[in-house]
């Protein structure tokens, strides 16, 4: 499959630059340099509706997250705003979800970004359901007349890109000593030289389902793709991505109760 034989190809790319960037010794460089060459790699193998950018994202009730390696972002109806040369802010509500990115990842560097990914978990957003057809569109259906599936469509994907780990039998027993809530797990960990991937499911009769419901997936899976690891990861990263529609920033709603606010005068009308 042609698909197949690109995604292969990107992966060998990123192999190139992986080596490339241990010729910066500092180590802010060379993880900033990381993140940049896997932003340009990932770039090739999502649409160009999803954006990617370091920052952070906050939420209406001024809750914000932490620093995040790479914000994925919708490129096309919603905003975001530029922080400094090098980072943004996002509006929760203009957010897919994130990636962290690790050189190894051990102990502290896994709950590091445990904690940056359960920052963004925490953020709160209205649901968006089926009938949000875009960011900015909504069918105002009645229920009473129209049956349609009212799960929620905007959880939050959050992944953790490690290019080293310490062992996998260590990772897991990381994992496995997690006092948070499953929730507010990653979506999946990627081990780039290890070629495997823990993926959180939910596991029913023996059988575990791929998903972006974190209220039911209660588990994780180790799978091991060995050199096609990075092939996997843009299939499950593309998969996942396509599960999850948002609900923009209703500029309307703010129209109506903010502007007032902001008046330094009363309306005056031009007779």
């Amino acid at each position: 499959m042609r698909m197949m034989d690109v995604l292969k190809v990107n992966s060998q790319i990123l192999n190139a630059k992986l080596e490339s960037s241990r010729l910066y010794e500092h180590n802010g460089l060379k993880g900033s340099c990381r993140e940049e060459d896997l932003i340009n790699i990932i770039r090739d193998c999502i649409p160009e509706c999803y954006g990617m950018k370091a920052g952070q994202i906050f939420s209406n009730d001024d809750k914000m997250s932490k620093q995040i390696d790479v914000v994925i972002y919708d490129n096309v109806f919603s905003n975001f705003f530029k922080k400094d040369s090098s980072a943004y802010l996002f509006p929760c509500e203009s957010v897919y979800g994130s990636i962290e990115v690790k050189t190894m990842l051990d102990e502290k560097s896994f709950k590091d970004a445990i904690e940056n990914i359960k920052s963004v978990r925490e953020l709160k957003r209205e649901n968006a359901n089926c009938l949000d057809i875009t960011p900015i569109r909504h069918l105002d259906l009645s229920k009473g007349t129209f049956k349609y599936n009212e799960n929620r469509t905007n959880e939050y994907l959050n992944i953790i890109f490690a290019y080293d780990s310490v062992s996998e039998e260590t990772l897991s027993e990381y994992i496995k000593k997690l006092e948070y809530d499953y929730e507010m797990l990653p979506s999946f960990i990627y081990i780039h030289k290890k070629g495997i991937i823990f993926t959180k499911v939910n596991v029913e009769n023996e059988v575990s389902y791929l998903g972006m419901n974190h209220s039911i997936n209660n588990n994780y899976a180790l799978s091991k793709y060995g050199e096609d690891a990075l092939t996997a990861f843009f299939i499950l990263l593309n998969a996942m991505l396509e599960q999850i529609q948002l609900k923009s920033i209703d500029y309307t709603k703010l129209c109506n109760n903010k502007l007032n606010e902001i008046k330094k005068d009363i309306d005056i009308l031009i007779n």
